[in-house]
């Protein structure tokens, strides 16, 4: 097999960093654009309410900008939408925008059985702001959902499929054979802690397992040095799991590719915090409160937070509290 061509290993480059950056874009999209309450659920009736917020942000004729919080994070949402409708994946096509500093832009591919074109997110934005008629998003949506529709006349029982990006397969794969793993060794975990009847997966257990972390660590280097043994993977995966289970939420692993470089794999060697390691949160895109199991481990010895204030870390944190950076956002509102 041919080596690809330079241009060809930018696009690939450029499409990994944008499907890297996407979770975070959407856990912009409810930081920074949209009410508390809002429902990331792909829904025609979600798209008209982004479409009218992005009407308020953008006054007419002015041109739409990629950046963080703004289109970035719409055409992240927008695409995804489109995605769950028309299936296939998403894509790079190399027209510039911005200049030749963005070197093109994130396309969705729909499934090839359809034999529809790429439709780049930020060219309909762009469209809606300029057209503002307020329901642009979901006319797409209409039309994607009738290319379906008419497919399926000709071929009952079929339905559009999603193709995921190799790098979201890999990352879906390896938390899938973590949690696996980590399920199946819990008996003999729970054996080795010396009390086996305590881990019930109820909120008090969280405070009877920072009671035991406490007395086999005396500070944050001793939990990095061990974060990848079997203790500590195993209380990482309790943890989850009493948030799973107790408020509907679902383990993800959402690496993040710094540079647009290779991403992180799960526990990686060179991991040194959160981008290699899975997360519980709500289902889907609502990830307001996402909690990391290994960063509440690391931060149980922690007296002051990055502005050298003082703060008290509990396990129970994982099941109590929102995200603290969610908080940090509504304080800056």
């Amino acid at each position: 097999m041919s080596e690809p061509s330079a241009p060809d290993r930018e696009m690939r480059r450029q499409l990994r960093s944008w499907i890297s950056t996407m979770p975070e874009e959407l856990r912009s999209l409810r930081r920074h654009l949209l009410p508390a309450d809002f429902p990331l659920d792909h829904s025609p009736a979600s798209l008209d309410a982004l479409e009218a917020r992005l009407l308020e942000l953008y006054p007419p004729y002015n041109p739409v900008e990629r950046g963080r919080g703004t289109a970035e994070s719409a055409m992240a949402y927008l695409g995804e939408s489109l995605l769950a409708v028309a299936g296939g994946s998403w894509g790079w096509n190399r027209r510039p925008v911005g200049g030749q500093e963005w070197r093109g832009q994130p396309v969705l591919c729909p499934d090839p059985e359809l034999q529809l074109q790429p439709i780049a997110p930020l060219l309909l934005i762009s469209s809606a702001m300029r057209k503002r008629t307020g329901s642009a998003f979901a006319a797409e949506v209409a039309r994607l959902r009738g290319e379906v529709e008419a497919r399926q006349g000709r071929e009952p029982g079929w339905q559009p499929t999603i193709r995921l990006h190799p790098d979201q397969e890999r990352a879906q794969s390896e938390l899938e054979v973590w949690l696996a793993d980590r399920s199946a060794g819990f008996e003999e975990w729970a054996r080795e802690t010396g009390r086996p009847d305590r881990w019930d997966f109820g909120p008090e257990s969280l405070d009877a397992l920072e009671e035991l972390v406490r007395s086999r660590y005396t500070g944050e280097k001793e939990i990095g040095a061990a974060i990848r043994g079997p203790f500590l993977q195993g209380a990482a995966w309790y943890i989850g799991e009493v948030v799973c289970r107790t408020k509907g939420d679902v383990w993800k692993f959402e690496p993040f590719a710094v540079g647009g470089g290779p991403l992180p794999a799960l526990f990686g060697p060179d991991g040194s915090g959160t981008i290699d390691e899975p997360c519980a949160g709500p289902p889907g895109d609502d990830d307001e409160a996402v909690v990391y199991p290994t960063g509440l481990l690391r931060g149980l010895f922690s007296t002051h937070d990055e502005l050298d204030d003082p703060i008290e870390v509990h396990l129970s944190d994982a099941w109590e509290d929102a995200d603290p950076d969610d908080a940090d956002d509504a304080d800056d509102d």
